[in-house]
């Protein structure tokens, strides 16, 4: 049996206004401008800066001091405050995670604009976008924590409340297991899967899985999630890709799985000599791939792709019970057959699946 599979995932943004609504995977950064006594500096000019793209954005407090960014693309920001007057003020390790809400409040001092005042450590995180229970896994843990079926959808049962239904195929071609969970109520496959805040549901199964080394970070919510999700019954499980940045990055692996280094499971399956006994030992397994990030143009284009491949021998199980005379014996590739009784034949269904992707980012 073989599947191929490919997916192609592109943002080319100077054609957003032609794109398809979808609910939004970005972030919100706000905040106000104070002196030193807490009174509020209208007119001051902030400027948010993405630390790995250099890409810039710049709002002019209100009258009241306050600053507010939309539509922020998950990652880690550097947040500057300017006025004539005063010293420069720069609040680093902003950390925007999917659908989060982050308030980076700044002050500043009386002094020249060539002085500045940095404070490294990250604001602390409030949450007043949204009212659902949310579990953000970053890209830190993503890469490092083993999955079983190297599945990314897998990570959501580390939320201590999510119910992963038991003996699911996770294997990446198994379309149903991404929606195969209870967050809460019995909303196993009606709950809602999204990619970069497109969702993709098809049914009950999902369209894609993407490779675990093209993924940025992963959001579990509740069942008592925002309207704005409200195409599903249940608990929204949102993925968001990598992309790319000033810095040319990439990774490539290979994992292998050789059943000869097995034992024999099942002790009840007569061997005849000179058998090939590969198939009753499990699986083989060859999974390879690599993922590339980089500029086209940098501080205004980047691109992200990745590419995985499965080379999957899985052994499959059929009992047939078929009476004999007496006396007669028949031989097969697999086992041999006594009189009056039955073996249990394993065949080899071979699978081959092939996942890619490629972003573009403007």
């Amino acid at each position: 049996m073989t599947v191929f599979r490919i997916a192609l995932v592109g943002q080319l943004l100077l054609l957003a206004p032609g794109a398809i609504a979808a609910q939004n995977y970005r972030g919100r950064v706000q905040g106000s401008v104070l002196d030193s006594t807490q009174g509020a500096l209208p007119g001051t000019t902030v400027t948010m800066v993405n630390d790995a793209t250099g890409v810039a954005v710049t709002f002019v407090a209100g009258s009241d001091g306050h600053y507010i960014f939309d539509f922020v693309e998950p990652g880690l920001y550097t947040i500057t405050g300017e006025l004539q007057g005063f010293k420069k003020a720069q609040q680093r390790n902003v950390r925007v995670a999917q659908r989060g809400s982050v308030t980076a409040d700044l002050t500043l001092e009386i002094g020249g604009l060539e002085e500045r005042v940095v404070v490294e450590a990250p604001p602390v995180t409030v949450q007043f976008k949204s009212s659902s229970s949310d579990l953000t896994l970053e890209r830190q843990l993503v890469d490092q924590v083993p999955i079983n079926g190297r599945n990314p959808f897998g990570l959501a049962s580390l939320d201590p409340t999510i119910n992963v239904a038991p003996n699911s195929e996770n294997r990446p071609y198994h379309q149903a297991y991404a929606n195969d969970y209870d967050a809460g109520g019995g909303t196993r496959r009606g709950n809602d899967v999204l990619l970069d805040g497109v969702a993709l549901g098809a049914s009950y199964k999902t369209a894609y899985t993407p490779a675990v080394d093209a993924v940025d970070e992963i959001t579990v919510s509740k069942n008592s999630v925002d309207a704005e999700n409200g195409h599903s019954l249940g608990g929204v499980i949102s993925l968001n890709m990598k992309a790319g940045t000033n810095a040319r990055h990439g990774s490539g692996y290979l994992y292998s799985r050789d059943p000869g280094l097995n034992a024999i499971g099942d002790p009840t399956i007569r061997v005849a000599p000179g058998q090939d006994t590969n198939a009753l030992r499990g699986s083989e397994l060859k999974v390879y791939g690599a993922t590339f990030g980089g500029p086209i143009r940098r501080n205004k284009i980047f691109t992200f792709t990745s590419f995985e491949r499965w080379n999957d021998k899985r052994p499959l199980s059929i009992v047939r019970t078929v009476p004999l005379p007496r006396g007669w014996t028949h031989t097969c590739p697999m086992n041999t057959l006594q009189p009056s009784t039955s073996v249990a034949s394993v065949t080899t269904a071979a699978r081959t699946t092939e996942r890619r992707s490629l972003t573009w980012e403007v």
